[in-house]
């Protein structure tokens, strides 16, 4: 009998585990992306920064466990050119401006990098 409920305590265990290693709902991103912001420092490099922020799609659930889609990682990236300096933006969900569910630009904080290098934050 010991042995019985010690192997379904290591299994329900096993399965809290992983799903809250791959389950998120927004509030945790938005948690993670804002201490994982705190890491960063000027003059980091591109792979530097991803290594910390991130790089690959996010599963998001509501709080009651509901399957509400990927969220890239990051959310956006945009290229652009000013005083003859290209510069490369990454945007992270970060805020809540309105709770709908949907991500807005205001709720996003960008990360910009320029010669690959870490220039500005937010």
């Amino acid at each position: 009998m010991k042995k019985r409920s010690l192997i379904y305590f290591i299994v329900i265990s096993c399965a809290f585990f992983f799903v809250g290693c791959f389950a998120h709902t927004l509030p945790q991103i938005r948690y993670e992306t804002k201490m994982n912001l705190m890491k960063l420092a000027p003059g980091m490099d591109e792979k530097q920064v991803l290594r910390i922020m991130g790089d690959t799609p996010i599963k998001a659930y509501s709080r009651s466990g509901e399957f509400m889609g990927d969220i890239n990682h990051p959310y956006k990236v945009e290229e652009v050119a000013f005083d003859e300096k290209k510069y490369k933006i990454l945007f992270y969900y970060s805020h809540i401006r309105h709770s709908d569910a949907i991500i807005t630009n205001s709720e996003l904080t960008p990360i910009i990098l320029s010669e690959d290098k870490l220039v500005g934050v937010g």
